[in-house]
């Protein structure tokens, strides 16, 4: 450590610094162990939050139905959007190419559909001609309610389907949008993921269901899909956040104590 200076204020020498923590094996690896889920924190919140305005814009459409909080109907619509974001994400996570991305979260939006309200029109779970005849009824039988029925509509089986489905696809609409914006090459510290990009989808839902919700909790609806969009702007900025301040470099302090 160096004398006193001028001031009296006691300067701190860059051995001192780098000592703190040297020898201590239990805070070696304590700040080790954070410093990796720092990012993996940060990498999992704005899915999570992306997945939040999904739901909610998927819950906005069930109230286009009679039975907006009904289980028939309110399960099969979460569960979709659920899963079809989740395999979105997590077959980003493993580095897959978006379109590859997008094809996963297809897949499985489709699948998800079937098994859960055509499980009858399969075989053992693997859909035939007979599966596809039987969608193909209920998208009829769906249309034919909508179009002699004014806002909300029975929630016929055919009905809560094109529900799910609908809002599944826009879910991994949303998922591979945002996976699309963080694959994008980083060219300097001002270019980061556009977070508004992946709302367009849930967003351009919500307003399709308001139109048509005859004022059925328009406002609650509203306000639970401005809460998760914000949080998830928020969250989808920390990662560029602090990339932009890695790029500047350390700080006046940091530049003090390596001198």
């Amino acid at each position: 450590a160096a004398p006193p200076g001028r001031d009296g204020a006691r300067v701190v020498s860059a051995p001192d610094v780098a000592s703190a923590g040297v020898g201590d094996p239990a805070h070696a690896s304590s700040v080790s162990a954070a410093a990796v889920a720092r990012p993996s924190a940060m990498r999992i919140a704005p899915d999570l939050a992306l997945l939040a305005t999904s739901i909610a814009a998927a819950l906005g459409v069930a109230r286009l139905t009679q039975a907006p909080t009904a289980t028939r109907v309110v399960v099969p619509v979460v569960a979709v959007v659920v899963v079809g974001h989740l395999a979105t994400t997590s077959t980003r996570r493993v580095r897959a190419p978006v379109p590859v991305v997008l094809v996963a979260g297809l897949v499985t939006v489709a699948l998800t559909t079937v098994w859960g309200q055509l499980w009858s029109a399969t075989v053992s779970g693997l859909p035939t001609a007979t599966t596809w005849s039987v969608f193909v009824d209920r998208l009829d039988a769906a249309g034919s309610v909508i179009r002699s029925n004014p806002t909300p509509v029975p929630a016929t089986a055919g009905v809560v389907l094109c529900l799910a489905l609908g809002s599944g696809l826009v879910a991994v609409l949303g998922a591979t949008l945002w996976a699309w914006q963080e694959s994008r090459p980083q060219r300097g510290a001002n270019r980061s993921p556009r977070p508004l990009v992946a709302l367009v989808p849930s967003f351009g839902l919500l307003c399709y269901a308001s139109l048509l919700s005859s004022e059925i909790d328009r406002v609650q609806a509203t306000f639970a899909y401005l809460g998760g969009a914000l949080v998830f702007v928020v969250a989808a900025d920390r990662p560029a956040t602090a990339r932009r301040g890695r790029a500047r470099g350390p700080g006046p302090g940091r530049r003090a104590a390596s001198d």
